[in-house]
C-alpha cells in the first residue's frame, strides 16, 4: 500500500512543515511539497528513522528564491542578515534554513527515492550535520536527486546531499556551494562510510581560515 501525499506545488517553500502523510503502518510513501520534505525531517529528528520504509519523491521543489544566491556566503549577505531592522523585506533576510533530515541517535534509515527531481535553492546553516539529509544510517538509500544552487555551511560535517553517510547515496547530480572553517567536508557528503555511486559533483568548497 502506498500513501500518497499530491498535492503538488512549483510555489517556493513557505518554510512549515507537514507530517499529515505520515502512517507508521505504511510501507510506501509518496510527498510532493517542500512541506511535506520538511516534514520528513520533523519525523525522523523525532525516532521516525523509516527503516523498512520507502519515500518517492514526486515534483522539482524550490526551498527558497534564488535570486541572491551569488551572494549566499559572502560578507555582504552576512551584513545584510545581521542588521534585519534596516533591511526588513530584504530577500537575504527571508531564506528558509533547512533543518537536515537525520541527526545523532535518529538517523534516516529508510530509502528515499528523488526519481530525478531536482531540489533548488536548499540553504543549510549552522547544523553540526549539514545538507539536506544530517546523518543517514546503515540501511538507508537517497536515490536520483539532484540539487540546483545549494548552500551549505558548518564546521562539523558538510555535504548537499548528506552531512554523513552510513548508507547508499547513488545516481544524484549536485551543484552548489560548501563552505566550512573545519570538519569534514565534501560536495555530496562531508562523510561516507559506505557507498557513493554514479554521482556528478559540480559543487564548490570553500575552507576558510
Amino acid at each position: 500500500m502506498t500513501a500518497s501525499a499530491s498535492d503538488a506545488s512549483s510555489a517556493i517553500w513557505d518554510g512549515s512543515c507537514d507530517t499529515s502523510w505520515y502512517d507508521s503502518e505504511i510501507p510506501i510513501f509518496d510527498i510532493s511539497t517542500a512541506a511535506q520534505l520538511a516534514g520528513l525531517a520533523v519525523l525522523v529528528n523525532s525516532g521516525h528513522t523509516m527503516e523498512n520504509q520507502e519515500i518517492n519523491l514526486l515534483n522539482d521543489l524550490t526551498l527558497n528564491d534564488i535570486s541572491e544566491y551569488s551572494k549566499w556566503g559572502t560578507k555582504e549577505f552576512s551584513e545584510s542578515t545581521a542588521d534585519s531592522s534596516d533591511n526588513i523585506g530584504d530577500a537575504t533576510l527571508e531564506l528558509n534554513n533547512w533543518v537536515p533530515i537525520g541527526m545523532t541517535g535518529m538517523e534516516f534509515n529508510g530509502k528515499f527515492n528523488g526519481n530525478g527531481h531536482t531540489i533548488t535553492g536548499m540553504y543549510c546553516e549552522n547544523s553540526d550535520y549539514g545538507g539536506l539529509f544530517g546523518i543517514t544510517g546503515t540501511n538507508s538509500s537517497i536515490n536520483a536527486i539532484n540539487f540546483n544552487k545549494a548552500y551549505v555551511k558548518n564546521d562539523k560535517y558538510a555535504g548537499i546531499v548528506s552531512g554523513y553517510s552510513k548508507g547508499i547515496i547513488n545516481n544524484c547530480i549536485i551543484q552548489g556551494k560548501i563552505c566550512a572553517i573545519t570538519g569534514s567536508v565534501g560536495g555530496i557528503c562531508g562523510c561516507s562510510e559506505y557507498i557513493i555511486s554514479n554521482c556528478i559533483n559540480l559543487s564548490l568548497i570553500h575552507i576558510s581560515e
